[in-house]
């Protein structure tokens, strides 16, 4: 039995992993390249902030 639900985990992680490559937001290298000089100059960023309660 174990067997027969990691087949269907591994597809189910195959099938996901597929929808993410399908829907991967693509930009061009210059963009890439703009967003990073932006984060490192501290204008956009990169990691949110962790909330304070």
């Amino acid at each position: 039995m174990r067997q027969k639900t990691e087949l269907h985990q591994d597809a189910a992680d195959r099938t996901a992993k597929d929808i993410r490559r399908k829907t991967r937001k693509r930009s061009a290298s210059k963009e890439n390249i703009r967003i990073l000089l932006a984060g490192l100059r501290g204008e956009d960023r990169i990691w949110p902030e962790p909330e304070t309660s």
